[in-house]
């Protein structure tokens, strides 16, 4: 919020309404933005749609998005908003329809506000998906302060400019803050903590002005925020792996496979065949892991072996940069029950969305080749056949190039390994969290 605060008032020295925000992905700041609506003459140039539209062009630009998140507006599920002031009810209604996680903003907004001083847009049961939670008071007498600064300065640009040379800055007295308006008692328990209690009965804040923020409010320099969401945005994912054992004969072809069709693309990186059982898992230490490697031994007991086969080679290079060559996996309920409880109980934490996801999304495959080439020649097609055909002794291969013609294959394994892997920047730098034999 230090940095929120510290964009409004880099927007009050520019003659604007000091309204500010940043967008948080995975602790990092990957957008931000301030109101423009003097500069642009326009009342719906707000800072909320700013660091929206940012965020939508970065992950559209990432080729391999759709790995990630179904369309582009998923990713603010894993993203948190802090903003000066409260949404208002149009901001409030935008946030809501794009997913975002969670928002915590400093002061109300008495007369337009969004998620409790006006309305809980944020809450609203009409349309029952997305609903949010939006703490308040967050460095609020900071915002109010700001807010107060603007109004007692001259503005050309309001449509009646008035003469405000007899106001003053008011920095003694504030208005209660009626937590109950936006937040139960156990929201505020879990975010404050239940010491801070009589703050939440007593209508009170949890933060003063400091002399730390006094200097926030005083710094105009918003380089490094800048800077910072201008980096790449690197989706970030924790996923489930299925392996076939090291050493097995299976595992020695699938990445004699992948070593000798990499020669064809020079883009793409050496990586571990696998099937990906489910991604975006939650993970935040050992424990974590532990945990989902336990419970996937535990659903699959001694006698279930994830029997694995092989449908058909997929070439397509209209298919996301993970997928352009693959073999599809035959689908089978022991594979789907276990992505569909690994997702419950660590993505989604909700039974019908697990169940929706499994239904439409799960798509099993063990990929042969990442790459970014954007047309595969009738020369490439063949030769991939090719080199398949000879590493795998067979003389008639089905390769789907429409996603449409299967043709089943004698190959695949039973059991192998189960590994949890960080897949987070390039693949060369992907991590194994932890591992466990599944007989």
């Amino acid at each position: 919020m230090k940095y929120a605060i510290r964009l409004a008032n880099h927007a009050l020295n520019h003659n604007e309404v000091p309204v500010a925000c940043i967008f948080v992905y995975k602790n990092e700041i990957i957008s931000y933005g301030m109101n423009s609506t003097n500069d642009s003459l326009s009342g719906i140039k707000h800072a909320e749609f700013r660091g929206i539209e940012e965020i939508i062009e970065k992950v559209t630009s990432i080729p391999n998005y759709s790995d990630y998140y179904k369309e582009p507006k998923d990713i603010f599920k894993d993203i948190d908003l802090y903003v000066t002031v409260e949404p208002c009810v149009m901001c409030a209604s935008a946030l809501k329809q794009i997913g975002i996680r969670t928002v915590y903003f400093g002061c109300g907004n008495e007369r337009f506000g969004g998620n409790g001083s006006i309305f809980q847009i944020n809450r609203d049961k009409t349309v029952s998906e997305n609903s949010y939670t939006s703490y308040p008071g967050i460095y609020r007498k900071q915002a109010i302060l700001l807010l107060r600064e603007f109004y007692t300065r001259e503005n050309s640009k309001a449509p009646e400019p008035r003469s405000k040379k007899n106001r003053l800055l008011n920095k003694d007295n504030f208005p209660e803050l009626n937590w109950a308006n936006y937040v139960s008692k156990e929201e505020f328990i879990q975010l404050f903590g239940e010491d801070k209690l009589s703050a939440f009965h007593q209508n009170t804040d949890i933060t003063n002005v400091d002399d730390e923020m006094v200097g926030e409010l005083e710094n105009d320099d918003i380089s490094d925020i800048i800077k910072w969401s201008q980096k790449e945005l690197i989706l970030k994912g924790i996923a489930l792996w299925l392996t076939p054992k090291k050493g097995t004969h299976i595992s020695e072809t699938l990445n004699s496979l992948s070593s000798g069709l990499r020669l064809l693309f020079l883009d793409s990186p050496e990586f571990e065949p696998h099937i990906t059982i489910t991604s975006q898992l939650k993970v935040e230490n050992k424990n974590d892991v532990n945990k989902i490697l336990g419970t996937c031994l535990a659903a699959l007991g001694k006698d279930i072996k994830l029997n694995l086969y092989f449908k058909a080679l997929v070439v397509n290079s209209k298919n996301p940069y993970f997928k352009k060559v693959h073999f599809a996996i035959q689908r089978n309920e022991y594979l789907v029950g276990l992505a569909m409880l690994i997702r419950e109980l660590f993505v989604t934490e909700d039974k019908e969305s697990a169940e929706l996801w499994a239904l439409e999304q799960f798509d099993p495959h063990c990929s042969l080749v990442y790459t970014n080439l954007s047309h595969f020649d009738s020369a490439s097609i063949k030769t991939i056949k090719t080199r398949v055909e000879d590493l795998l002794n067979l003389s008639d291969i089905s390769i789907n190039q429409e996603d449409d013609l299967f043709k089943d294959l004698d190959i695949g394994w039973n059991g192998g390994m189960l590994k949890i892997v960080n897949c987070e920047g390039n693949v060369q730098d992907w991590e194994v969290l932890g591992a466990v034999d599944i007989h």
